[in-house]
């Protein structure tokens, strides 16, 4: 017997959507019914700053994005 969960198939699809635009948020993702049992909006803190990924078109090394997760 083949068990699916709907919440699971939801939250994924939701993910995958490619343009970030669209895409649902983290703090989207962990409000959503599949988190239920481990959702505690009290104990969810959200980044105050926004990650920017652009490396002004050209190729990043490792190190560059390191120096950019973690400022």
């Amino acid at each position: 017997c083949l068990h699916i969960n709907v919440a699971a198939i939801n939250l994924l699809g939701k993910t995958l959507v490619f343009d970030p635009q669209g895409r649902i948020s983290a703090s989207e993702a962990l409000a959503s019914p599949y988190f239920a049992p481990y959702h505690d909006p009290t104990d969810e803190p959200t980044a105050e700053k926004v990650f920017d990924g652009n490396c002004d078109g050209s190729y990043c090394s490792d190190d560059v994005w390191k120096s950019k997760l973690y400022v």
